[in-house]
């Protein structure tokens, strides 16, 4: 149970990177929305487009880490471990795929709403301006990240010295 909580760890911390970049992403493009609402687009509608950008992009990631783990499980059942056959099946694909839909729903969702909020004047206004301002969102992903990142970092740093503890011969 130690290593799926740490597994878990990795994934809550790789998920909250991935969306503050998502947040960062969307606010780059608030001048497109602004321009894009203006002419007459609906909210609903850029919320569907940019939701369906996010999960384009989250089962394309899925699918290439999938296929990144059945070419390396295979390389090393055939190279390393002999006596268990460790090739992802039909079960590994399926919950690849729902995570990853999963995931682009969610996490794109809450940048999708941030960009597409506020004025199309505002947005205008402000697209001109130079320089980079966090928004409120921005801020509360990265703190989430170090919130997540402080307790795996002692996870690990705890696993590590137990395995060198327990590996180092004694004199």
């Amino acid at each position: 149970t130690l290593i799926m909580t740490i597994g878990a760890l990795i994934l809550l911390v790789a998920w909250t990177n991935v969306s503050s970049l998502m947040v960062a992403a969307a606010v780059g493009r608030r001048h497109e929305i602004a321009v894009r609402l203006s002419l007459g687009a609906t909210r609903a509608r850029l919320l569907r487009q940019l939701v369906t950008e996010s999960t384009v992009l989250a089962l394309a990631g899925g699918a290439a880490g999938l296929t990144l783990a059945w070419w390396f499980l295979a390389y090393k059942a055939k190279t390393e471990i002999h006596e268990v056959d460790i090739v992802p099946d039909v079960g590994t694909c399926v919950f690849v795929l729902v995570i990853a839909l999963a995931c682009g729903v969610l996490f794109g969702l809450s940048p999708a709403l941030h960009a597409t909020r506020g004025g199309v004047a505002n947005a205008m206004r402000d697209s001109g301006k130079s320089g980079t301002s966090r928004s409120r969102l921005q801020r509360a992903f990265v703190v989430a990240q170090i919130v997540l990142s402080q307790p795996l970092l002692v996870l690990l740093g705890t696993m590590l010295s137990l395995v060198v503890a327990e590996y180092r011969p004694l004199s």
